[in-house]
C-alpha cells in the first residue's frame, strides 16, 4: 500500500491512498499507514525525495520477497511492535508462521510430476 501526496496547487492538503494487494487485511493495512503517518508527523522525519515513476519496481530489492521471508521482517520490526502491541505482532506472526507451514507442505502438481513420474 502506497499514499500519494499530490504536488499539483500548493493549496492541497490531502492525501490518496493506494490500493493494497488484494489479500491484505484492509483494517490492518490502514491501521498501519495511519500509524506510520502519525510516526512521522510525530517525530517530524523527512520523508525523503519524491519518487518520480513506480516507487516498488525501483525499491523491490529493499523488500521481502516470499512469504518466510516478510514473517522474518515481520516478527523483527520494532515500529510494528510498537503500533500493534507484543502480544499482536506475536499472534499474528504464530498464525501466520503457521499457514507458510501448511501451504508449503502442499505438493505441487509439478512436484508430483517431478518426483513421481519419474518412479
Amino acid at each position: 500500500m502506497a499514499i500519494r501526496v499530490p504536488t499539483g496547487a500548493p493549496a492541497s492538503r490531502h492525501l490518496e491512498r493506494r490500493v493494497a494487494d488484494a489479500d491484505a487485511n484492509p483494517y490492518l493495512a490502514i491501521a498501519a499507514v495511519l500509524a506510520g503517518m502519525h510516526k512521522g508527523i510525530r517525530e517530524n522525519l523527512d520523508p525523503g525525495e519524491a519518487v518520480d515513476g513506480n516507487d516498488y519496481a525501483q525499491r523491490q530489492a529493499d523488500l521481502p520477497n516470499d512469504w518466510p521471508a516478510t514473517l522474518r521482517t515481520m516478527k523483527g520490526s520494532a515500529f510494528l511492535r510498537d503500533c500493534f502491541g507484543e502480544l499482536f505482532v506475536e499472534i499474528f506472526h504464530a498464525i501466520n508462521a503457521a499457514g507458510c507451514r501448511r501451504f508449503s507442505a502442499q505438493m505441487t502438481e509439478p512436484d508430483l510430476e517431478w518426483y513421481l513420474g519419474r518412479g
